[in-house]
């Protein structure tokens, strides 16, 4: 059975949903991260590896999300 217009135009659909579901999902994932680096905070490279391997879980997840905001940002200069 040959597929037809109608389903390739359902399949690109599905697929783009799925794209842009994986995309908020991973979005949101990695907030705590994204927040240390943009804040500019100390321990941000400690917080991405930390949300990557603990963000699965709720608790890591909130963990590095207050110590994203909680950390300071390093000294700029000028």
């Amino acid at each position: 059975m040959e597929p037809t217009a109608q389903s390739l135009a359902a399949l690109g659909i599905v697929g783009i949903a799925l794209f842009l579901f994986i995309f908020i999902v991973l979005l949101l994932y990695f907030t705590p991260a994204f927040c240390a680096f943009i804040r500019g905070t100390r321990h941000r490279w400690a917080i991405a590896f930390l949300n990557l391997f603990l963000g699965w879980s709720l608790i890591g997840w909130f963990i590095c999300l207050v110590w994203a905001f909680v950390d300071d940002p390093k000294e700029r200069c000028c």
